[in-house]
């Protein structure tokens, strides 16, 4: 309601500046996606760095020999992370720009519907609606594949620190430098 009220109380000039499509689209699309950057944003603010600083500690407090295991996971995260992100940030921008395109089409279909029957101009309208929902669909599906694609390599860099602690840590218990339950810990 609040958003509505604030279109309304657009100006003129200011109605001038963004088109129909691109104030619907952001009336529903941009909330949707500020929500979905909350959330996102509170578990990475608030939950992530409390395990994180937690399981630094136990690590540290228990063999400082391995804290360089730590060290590699984290920097294999954030590479992992910082990677995704330059990829994905581009083609979030892009989604936006075609989702208002898309309502352009449908908005201009929809309010020139008379004039497009009267001059039987219905396979073009719809292959401009095709073309324009066409991008919008390949672009969302790189976009889903790649973070459907962020939560296995995470688990794949998690499994190989685990695998890499294992490794290291009976070595060292071979060598007596280490104790088993430090290991586990």
């Amino acid at each position: 309601l609040a958003a509505f009220s604030r279109v309304e109380s657009f100006s003129s000039t200011e109605f001038d500046t963004f088109s129909t499509a691109s104030l619907i689209t952001r009336t529903t699309n941009d909330v949707q996606q500020i929500q979905m950057a909350l959330v996102m944003l509170m578990r990475i603010l608030f939950f992530a760095p409390i395990l994180g600083t937690g399981g630094i500690i136990k690590v540290l407090n228990s063999n400082v020999s391995m804290g360089w295991i730590i060290a590699v996971a984290v920097a294999a995260l954030m590479t992992l992370i910082l990677i995704l992100f330059n990829i994905a940030v581009p083609r979030f921008k892009k989604i936006q720009k075609l989702v208002d395109q898309l309502n352009l089409v449908t908005r201009e279909f929809l309010s020139g519907l008379m004039v497009i029957r009267a001059f039987n101009t219905q396979a073009h309208e719809e292959m401009r609606f095709d073309g324009a929902n066409q991008n919008l669909t390949k672009i969302n599906l790189f976009v889903s594949r790649l973070m459907a694609l962020t939560m296995p390599l995470m688990m794949l860099i998690m499994n190989a620190i685990s695998l890499l602690i294992v490794w290291v840590g009976a070595r060292q218990v071979d060598l007596g430098a280490m104790q088993v339950g430090d290991i586990m810990a």
